[in-house]
């Protein structure tokens, strides 16, 4: 309790003014491997990344450091390899090849993949994605449902006929999410995979997508959606931003959503509130981003070969900008953190263990609002249209320093603001 008074007492020390920051944090690079294609798809399972890669099959790499990946075998495919999911030791890859449209194969040892097994899809698999026992696949058709129980006898046990091409789907628990070229974001219902129907449907610009619980992000040139799926007979778009690039692959961990731009690199976005996604980090591409694939803190970017990204900055990111405007740390984020700690609201609880509010969450804020200061420079708007650049390092001293000192029962003192002005740009 002395804990939660003391830092609640740091609210005067914080103080009002406040200091907006271009937060966009520069997502730093891990590793990097030169060997491989134009990739489609990828997954992650123990260490081990399986990558459908166009024309050359699968690629296999050995991530279990991130900082450097090692590519360690590949498996080839009849045409072109549009998508991988992993269970476990095996690995199911989709192809465009109507009779090896679908393989299962045993990465137990990733050194020597194994085929297990082809099966038949009259149109070629275009993609695919697993939710248990069951394999999703895309058809030209429409979605195809293969029990994969057995890896070695792989069986199409439900289809669904889909008005418009299918361009993408992904899965979550029963349902699975689709966007078609009708223009058309569809929720299916796949608890019984024998006869898998829509439950609702949504208007989307199309293109790739992703899933995060109750979340669907959308990604099709220019443009980035945003969709509540709460209610599965009634999907809604809650945010869009128009971005203005043009690319196709989305991926999301937790509450961040990774995109690529095509020759620019790969942006992140917190749609932890899916009204108001904000832009939380990028970085710069090497050649052509084609698609992503994000788990954990690790971002997997399938360029002309592989490269990891650090995720943990934009994360903290995230986790620091917790009041208005989005998009701007300032001391009214700190401000926001004490109010939620001394409430006890669960935006204030960072650490472990959950539900409980000690020092242990202080420092987590701390170090996230450190983390993402230290991204760029920090800016505070003038009405002349001038500007104070607050140099990196500087608003930490002056606004969440006293949290810290608070929170451990010493006094609270104040801390100077050093500025420089600079002209208007």
């Amino acid at each position: 309790m002395r804990v939660r008074v003391s830092v609640l007492a740091a609210f005067v020390c914080v103080g009002g003014a406040s200091v907006c920051c271009a937060q966009v944090c520069d997502v730093p690079q891990l590793g990097r491997s030169v060997f491989g294609t134009h990739m489609q798809g990828a997954d992650v399972s123990d260490g081990v990344l399986c990558v459908a890669a166009d024309t050359i099959g699968m690629l296999i790499y050995d991530v279990s450091d991130p900082a450097n990946p090692d590519f360690l075998s590949f498996v080839l495919t009849p045409y072109s390899s549009l998508g991988v999911a992993i269970d476990g030791t095996i690995a199911f890859l989709s192809d465009s090849d109507v009779w090896e449209g679908l393989q299962s194969v045993d990465i137990s040892d990733p050194d020597n993949p194994v085929v297990l097994h082809r099966t038949h899809i009259a149109s070629g698999a275009l993609g695919l994605v697993l939710d248990g026992s069951v394999v999703c696949v895309e058809a030209a058709s429409g979605m195809l449902v293969l029990d994969v129980t057995n890896p070695r006898d792989l069986v199409v046990v439900g289809e669904l006929e889909i008005e418009g091409a299918v361009q993408d789907l992904v899965c979550e628990g029963a349902f699975a999410y689709v966007t078609t070229e009708a223009g058309l974001l569809l929720v299916v219902d796949v608890m019984d995979p024998t006869a898998p129907m829509i439950r609702g449907s949504a208007s989307t610009s199309g293109g790739n997508l992703a899933v995060s619980v109750s979340v669907v992000c959308v990604r099709s040139p220019g443009v980035f959606e945003v969709f509540d799926v709460r209610n599965p007979a009634a999907p809604a778009m809650v945010g869009m931003l128009e971005l203005g690039d043009f690319g196709w692959g989305v991926s999301m961990s937790g509450s961040l959503a990774c995109i690529t731009s095509l020759g620019a690199g790969v942006r992140v976005f917190d749609v932890s509130d899916p009204t108001r996604p904000v832009e939380v980090g990028a970085t710069a591409s090497i050649s052509y981003s084609y698609g992503v694939h994000a788990q954990g803190d690790v971002a997997y970017i399938l360029e002309n070969g592989l490269r990891t990204l650090d995720l943990s900055r934009a994360l903290a990111c995230a986790h620091a900008d917790l009041a208005e405007p989005q998009g701007a740390l300032d001391s009214f984020d700190a401000m926001a953190f004490l109010i939620a700690f001394g409430s006890g609201a669960a935006e204030a609880d960072l650490a472990e263990p959950e539900g409980e509010f000690d020092f242990s969450d202080v420092l987590a804020f701390i170090q996230a609002f450190d983390a993402c200061e230290r991204c760029s420079p920090y800016y505070s708007a003038l009405p002349e249209g001038g500007r104070y650049l607050y140099r990196p390092g500087e608003v930490w001293g002056w606004a969440v320093a006293p949290v810290a000192v608070a929170a451990l029962g010493a006094p609270c003192g104040g801390g100077g603001r050093r500025r420089t002005r600079v002209s208007a740009t």
